[in-house]
């Protein structure tokens, strides 16, 4: 009973209820920034370990092409590419990749959108990345 009278006298002041409002409000605040922060920053950290992952992948083929004097095919660069992205949820297409080279430097460009579902808006985010082996 004494527990009771305690938790009643806790909440007949209104000062303490506006208390509890405040911490409640100020919680949901930092719930909700937190979670746009997180999806946020999420797309851009898979742009930047994509981008590491390419570079990785042109090099392996580049010097893999220097060793075996064999050229990787356009196709298969591209079938790694689609790989590298797939391993970072990132959703590609063959048209989005595009494949150039000059005197036995490969470069590779993609473009693509990332859509960020938040709880009220849906946004896009635009990436390019341009990886190239000249600086190999």
């Amino acid at each position: 009973m004494k527990s009771r009278k305690r938790y009643k006298r806790y909440f007949e002041s209104k000062k303490d209820t506006k208390w509890i409002y405040r911490r409640l409000v100020a919680f949901v605040i930092a719930a909700a920034v937190v979670f746009t922060a997180y999806k946020t920053v999420q797309p851009y950290v898979n742009n930047y370990l994509f981008k590491v992952e390419m570079q990785r992948r042109i090099s392996y083929a580049v010097g893999r092409a220097v060793y075996d004097s064999n050229v990787i095919s356009d196709e298969n660069i591209r079938k790694n590419v689609i790989e590298a992205a797939e391993k970072r949820g990132i959703v590609l297409e063959e048209k989005d990749i595009k494949i150039s080279r000059a005197g036995g430097s490969v470069e590779i460009g993609v473009e693509y959108v990332v859509k960020v579902n938040y709880l009220i808006v849906k946004s896009d985010f635009h990436f390019q990345v341009r990886n190239n082996s000249y600086s190999l």
